[in-house]
């Protein structure tokens, strides 16, 4: 049977743009701050164990990043085109290939600015805009990039997040962005302007959460309705229900007590009911306010850690080691008996930020 000519060229482009296609394995990058370099494993489909790939680690230019453990100070575009990390002195932008390596857009990274610590970003058309928090100076900063070029303007704000030196952890929303300050013992709020990536600080910001004095990490549900932070001079984790309107609380809903006295929030399951977080003496997996945490025994501090994109694995960064838990199908648990995959002092270091990506 004859094609018609417009299926023969839609069939003669797909073949021309096949080669281009993103990598179907999946890469964990790890960000070793104080190191400067991050480093990628190629994660194996069937049991999840990673292998370092070739010319990792990468150097990231601009100075050490000294901020706490899981301040989730890289970031990755929807595409996974772009990466994206903080620096002592401004933002490195890198392009990914097929194979996950990173290539350095430049010679340095985006800036000046201070120490930037955790980051977050948002997406519209070909435009991406990386927010991120500039813990030496107190403010928040804003980054716009093309997403074909990679051309980036860094944006002037005079946008506060309190007092200068504070551990800041960002998360974003399609409408807010959200950042925390550890001194002050506060998260601030900002309005997302959907068409410019502009940030206006909200009415009632910043606000506090009953229980958390030193919040440093957030997450938030793909609703932008339910917001987790840690404490991690107290040892516990926050929860706020979130209006969608104001972007401020509409629920403080408490806080769950762990074992460990600091701890990081670093993921959540695809429901967003079950927090993963950690500290000194292991993994907690939290419920919610007053719903108890599971708590799971490790080797060593727990610094971070991630999911791989079917949440069939759960990566745990400890000290210098990755640890590889598989998921139970059923329970939705990590499986922690039998022998758990270590690979030992992988990273120098440690964690300051942690994603996976194909």
């Amino acid at each position: 049977m004859r094609r018609p000519l417009h299926q023969l060229l839609a069939l003669l482009c797909l073949v021309c743009l096949a080669p281009f296609a993103r990598a179907g394995k999946e890469v964990l990058y790890v960000h070793d701050g104080p190191n400067q370099v991050i480093h990628a494993f190629e994660l194996k489909p069937s049991d999840g164990e990673p292998t370092e790939i070739a010319g990792s680690p990468f150097s990231v230019p601009g100075g050490a990043v000294t901020c706490d453990s899981g301040s989730h100070t890289i970031v990755c575009d929807k595409r996974g085109d772009w990466l994206f990390a903080s620096t002592g002195s401004g933002l490195a932008l890198f392009r990914r290939d097929k194979k996950g390596k990173l290539v350095l857009l430049g010679s340095g990274p985006i800036g000046p600015t201070g120490e930037l610590a955790g980051l977050a970003l948002y997406e519209k058309g070909r435009s991406i805009w990386v927010y991120a928090a500039d813990r030496s100076q107190g403010l928040m900063r804003i980054f716009e990039i093309d997403s074909k070029t990679g051309a980036t303007e860094l944006i002037s704000t005079g946008l506060t997040i309190g007092t200068i030196g504070g551990q800041n952890g960002i998360a974003a929303s399609k409408k807010f962005v959200y950042a925390t300050n550890t001194i002050d013992g506060t998260i601030h709020t900002f309005a997302l302007d959907k068409k410019t990536g502009r940030l206006a600080l909200t009415v009632g910001s910043p606000f506090v959460i009953s229980g958390i004095g030193s919040p440093s990490n957030l997450l938030l549900n793909k609703s932008g309705n339910k917001l987790v932070t840690n404490d991690c001079s107290q040892g516990r984790y926050g929860f706020v229900d979130i209006d969608t309107r104001t972007g401020g609380p509409r629920n403080l809903t408490g806080f769950a007590n762990s074992s460990s006295a600091c701890t990081h929030v670093f993921a959540s399951d695809k429901s967003f009911k079950d927090i993963y977080g950690g500290g000194q003496n292991g993994i907690d997996i939290s419920f919610g306010a007053s719903q108890g945490i599971e708590f799971l025994p490790t080797s060593g501090t727990v610094d971070d850690g991630a999911f791989n994109k079917q949440q069939s694995f759960l990566y745990i960064l400890s000290t210098n080691d990755i640890f590889l838990y598989p998921m139970d199908k059923k329970t939705k648990r990590p499986i922690v008996t039998g022998t758990i995959f270590v690979l030992a002092n992988a990273i120098p270091a440690r964690s300051t930020g942690v994603l996976i990506r194909k």
